[in-house]
């Protein structure tokens, strides 16, 4: 995972985001940006969470999933 690949990301969620808020309420393509921006977020936010030090920990049968933070 590189640094380049974050701000990438992240220029992509900016420019979607300022499509989304300026497209007209009856557009068919906002139920799609909608959907990208959210895809966009989960994205950044889990890349957030590893740079920061966190893992990801399966509970139970893979159903559910939490962050914690690794001990160093």
């Amino acid at each position: 995972m590189r640094m380049s690949d974050t701000d990438k990301l992240q220029a992509e969620y900016v420019e979607t985001y300022n499509k989304y808020m300026t497209m007209p309420d009856d557009s068919k393509e906002l139920e799609k940006l909608h959907k990208k921006l959210m895809e966009l977020e989960e994205t950044l936010t889990r890349r957030f969470l590893f740079e920061s030090g966190y893992i990801l920990e399966r509970v139970g049968n893979n159903e559910y999933s939490t962050f914690i933070k690794e001990d160093h």
